[in-house]
């Protein structure tokens, strides 16, 4: 059907009156759907399911809160106390922990300088092992 086809279906006494009952029956169904959505089940159950979650909202901020004023900010006050009360002993630790390392590579340089003396040490003994023995050759063969 084109637009004029249906235009001139509608002309006339007869169209008109075609049109005023298409019209009404457009404005019945418009009705019908109307008090369906507003006595349907539906728009009740989208009411209950807002206000559902606006109860739900309340009890997730008020748990919220008191999950804050309860546990949150007495667990921060005890943090920052425990923190006061740590920081001075952490820092006797790491000065002794570093006098103690200064000590320690100290140690490790003098255990080194002992060995190599040690060495040198045993080196010359053994060097005065065979030292008498040639000066007691020496010594024997001029007394000859």
């Amino acid at each position: 059907m084109r637009v004029g086809e249906g235009a001139v279906r509608m002309a006339g006494e007869r169209g008109y009156e075609s049109l005023k009952n298409l019209m009404k029956a457009g404005n019945e169904v418009c009705n019908e759907i109307s008090k369906s959505l507003q006595e349907s089940t539906v728009a009740h159950a989208l009411e209950q399911l807002a206000l559902q979650i606006n109860l739900e909202s309340e009890a997730h901020k008020h748990l919220a809160n008191t999950l804050v004023k309860d546990v949150s900010i007495p667990l921060k006050n005890w943090a920052d106390a425990q923190l006061k009360a740590r920081k001075p002993i952490e820092d006797c630790l790491n000065s002794r922990f570093k006098a103690w390392k200064d000590q320690k590579e100290i140690d490790k340089k003098y255990r080194g300088r002992s060995y190599e003396k040690t060495k040198e040490i045993e080196l010359l003994y053994s060097k005065l092992d065979e030292a008498p023995k040639s000066s007691k050759s020496v010594a024997k063969d001029g007394s000859k």
